[in-house]
């Protein structure tokens, strides 16, 4: 049943099989997760050339997703042609701080939660189960898509995609957290376990919005708060907008990958007193592996990257302008900063009178 609904799924549908009859009609149950979005970059020109070779082919990068998501105690929820929904449970119910839109997150609330919660027991790749702090869960996630996103880099350079005629193939990654209704949605005829909420979609427009930056992922700041203070340290704010349907402005952050490492992210563990291998928490504080993915990254162009978005919000643009212009010296080929560019560009680098460092951006 895990195989064909999914982790999550073969929980949800064994609850509305009951005493062994499948139950459509119960209600669903309100819980908060981390959902990642991924989507097939031109998957319909890799259909025409691969015709009946295109499921094989799809298979073997969900079975890139789907490691990496489960060995970072992520559950595989859902596959739709040329996209993976992927999730990781923090518990039943509301995360305080953490669930709605009208949250803003703090640090405070970050440290509060983590003392209230734990996760779901999961064992990752490891043999013991362990129950985890909703930050810990955040920064697996992350990991898991990292890693994703490097298998993924690897496999078409000299593994197991390097075969095919379609080379470089690439997939947009969105990540948010948020609650959601757990159910199944169907018939007698047809059933599917599912997520529904604003906050499934929030991760689907979080990968769309990755082709307007030209970055492989984006993360909103809801996740970002939930996330470590060191695993912050590595992520990069690249706008705040407006999204139809959300009255609270979104930020969005990236992480800049720049030498995909073979073998990056593979699952530590130790013995626990029972011989049993316990998987070690991910750690962005001092695991060398988060920054060797970031070798050739110049530090100069973070910080005019980071100081041009911090004017643009505040509404100098001309500023914005001159430390944007020297990033682009340092980083030619950079999405969110040519992005925003043209966006001050086209309002000849003046920021309208009524600016409150936030703009609607369309396609998001």
């Amino acid at each position: 049943m895990q195989v064909g609904f999914g982790a999550a799924g073969g929980d949800i549908i064994g609850k509305n099989m009951g005493a062994g009859e499948l139950d459509p009609m119960l209600p669903g149950k309100k819980i908060t997760s981390i959902y990642g979005f991924c989507d097939i970059r031109q998957f319909t020109d890799t259909t025409e050339c691969l015709q009946e070779e295109v499921m094989v082919y799809v298979n073997k990068l969900g079975n890139i997703m789907h490691s990496g998501t489960h060995n970072y105690y992520g559950m595989a929820n859902k596959n739709v042609g040329d996209a993976f929904l992927l999730s990781w449970k923090i518990c039943d119910g509301e995360l305080p701080g953490f669930a709605r839109f009208t949250d803003c997150p703090t640090e405070e609330d970050r440290k509060a939660v983590n003392l209230s919660t734990k996760c779901p027991s999961n064992s990752g790749a490891g043999q013991r189960n362990r129950r985890i702090t909703p930050t810990e869960m955040a920064d697996s996630a992350l990991t898991a898509f990292l890693k994703c996103m490097i298998d993924l880099d690897n496999a078409n350079s000299f593994g197991v995609l390097h075969e095919y005629i379609v080379k470089d193939i690439r997939m947009g990654f969105g990540m948010h957290v948020g609650w959601a209704i757990e159910g199944a949605i169907g018939s007698r005829f047809k059933i599917d376990a599912t997520y529904i909420s604003p906050h499934v979609e929030m991760a689907d427009r979080l990968e769309a919005g990755s082709k307007i930056f030209k970055t492989p992922v984006n993360i909103s700041h809801w996740l970002y708060a939930l996330l470590s203070p060191a695993a912050r340290k590595f992520l990069r704010k690249m706008d705040t907008i407006r999204i139809r349907g959300v009255d609270t402005p979104l930020t969005v952050y990236t992480f800049d990958v720049t030498n995909p490492k073979p073998g990056f992210a593979t699952p530590k563990f130790e013995r626990d007193e029972e011989g049993e291998n316990k998987q070690i928490p991910v750690d962005f504080e001092n695991d060398p592996e988060y920054k060797e993915i970031r070798e050739g990254l110049d530090p100069a162009f973070l910080e005019c990257a980071a100081t041009g978005v911090e004017l643009y919000l505040k509404g100098d643009w001309r500023g914005s302008r001159t430390a944007f212009i020297r990033a682009l010296e340092l980083r030619p080929a950079d999405g969110p900063v040519s992005h925003v560019m043209a966006f001050m560009k086209s309002h000849d680098f003046d920021a309208p009178k009524d600016w409150a460092g936030v703009r609607d951006l369309e396609g998001y």
